[in-house]
C-alpha cells in the first residue's frame, strides 16, 4: 500500500504511457473538485478544475481514506499534462519527484518492450545476460536451404497459416518472404528464403543473392537440408534442421534436429519438433 502523502502533495499511480484512464493521489485539503469529497469508501462524478475555476476534465473521486483522494481521470498525454497544470495551480507538488521521474522512464521503457515474455523481466529487474537490444526489437531467424527442403512448409507451420507458397516445383520462393511468430513469449520475424542451387534463371539467381545478404543481417539462420540428401552449405553457427524426417530409411544417418511437415497423424509429433526447434533459436539468442 503507498504510503500516506504529505499535505498538499500528488502522485502519480499510473505510468505515464498514453491510457484511457490515469489515477493520480492527491492529499485531501484543498479544493481541486467542482463538488464536495465523497465519504471514505465511496467514489463520486466531478469535474477537476484549475484555480480560476475552468474545468480541466471529468473524473471518477474516490475517498480511499481521511488522508487523501483518488482521482481517475482521462490518460492521454496532453490531458494527463493539463490535469498536473490545474493540480499544480492549487500548490500541489508531486512527491518525490526525481524519483517519480525514474519510475516513468522505467514505464517508458516497459512499454517499448517486443516480447511479452521480456516485459515480466524488466518489471522484476531480472535479466539474464544476452544481447539486450533484443528487448525492443524482433530477432530475425533467416530459413534457408536447398529447393525442395521443405523451408516454406516449416515456416507456414511456425507462424500458423499459410504465409509462402508451398509448390514441389523447384524455384517457388524467390524472394525473401517474412512472418512474425511466437517462441515462448518472445517475438521472432522469420524469413523464408530462394532455394540454394544451381539455375541460370535470372530471378531465381536474384533471390539467391538475396539470401547471401539476409545472412549478414540475420540474428539466427536455420539451414534446412532433407535427411534423404547429403547436408551442404552449413555455417558452423547456423541451426541444422533435417527435414522430411518421416521419409528416412531405418538406416540412413541425419545431423541436426528432425523436422517433419504436420499432417493429420502427425499434428502432435511435428508440434513437438517444432517446439524442440524454437527452443534451440532462443538458447543461441542466450535467451534460455
Amino acid at each position: 500500500m503507498t504510503a500516506p502523502l504529505s499535505k498538499q502533495n500528488m502522485m502519480w499511480l499510473t505510468p505515464p504511457a498514453p491510457a484511457a484512464i490515469a489515477i493520480v493521489r492527491c492529499s485531501v485539503g484543498l479544493s481541486v473538485l467542482d463538488r464536495k469529497l465523497p465519504v471514505v469508501g465511496r467514489a463520486r462524478f466531478a469535474h477537476l478544475c484549475d484555480d480560476t475555476g475552468r474545468v480541466i476534465d471529468e473524473v471518477v473521486c474516490v475517498r480511499t481514506n481521511e488522508q487523501y483522494i483518488d482521482i481517475h481521470c482521462h490518460g492521454g498525454p496532453g490531458q494527463r499534462q493539463a490535469v498536473a497544470y490545474a493540480l499544480a495551480s492549487h500548490g500541489y507538488v508531486e512527491e518525490n519527484a526525481r524519483d517519480a521521474e525514474l519510475i516513468d522512464q522505467h514505464w517508458k521503457a516497459c512499454a517499448q518492450i517486443a516480447h511479452p515474455a521480456a516485459a515480466e523481466w524488466v518489471l522484476n529487474k531480472k535479466l539474464p545476460p544476452f544481447d539486450q537490444s533484443l528487448l525492443f526489437r524482433e530477432p530475425i531467424v533467416l530459413i534457408t536451404g536447398p529447393s525442395n527442403a521443405g523451408k516454406s512448409t516449416l515456416l507456414n507451420a511456425w507462424c500458423g497459416h499459410g504465409r509462402a507458397l508451398v509448390s514441389n516445383i523447384p524455384g517457388t520462393t524467390r524472394d525473401l518472404i517474412a512472418a512474425r511468430a511466437q517462441i515462448d513469449g518472445w517475438n521472432c520475424r522469420l524469413l523464408d528464403s530462394a532455394g540454394l542451387r544451381e539455375t541460370t534463371d535470372e530471378l531465381e539467381s536474384a533471390g539467391q543473392k538475396l539470401v547471401a545478404q539476409a545472412r549478414a543481417y540475420a540474428d539466427i539462420v536455420i539451414s534446412v537440408t532433407p535427411c534423404t540428401e547429403k547436408t551442404e552449405m552449413i555455417n558452423d553457427t547456423d541451426i541444422v534442421v533435417s527435414s522430411k524426417i518421416d521419409q528416412k530409411s531405418d538406416d540412413a544417418k541425419t545431423i541436426g534436429l528432425p523436422w517433419s511437415a504436420p499432417a493429420f497423424t502427425t499434428a502432435g509429433k511435428s508440434e513437438e519438433m517444432l517446439k524442440v526447434l524454437g527452443e534451440a533459436v532462443l538458447s543461441a539468442l542466450r535467451i534460455k
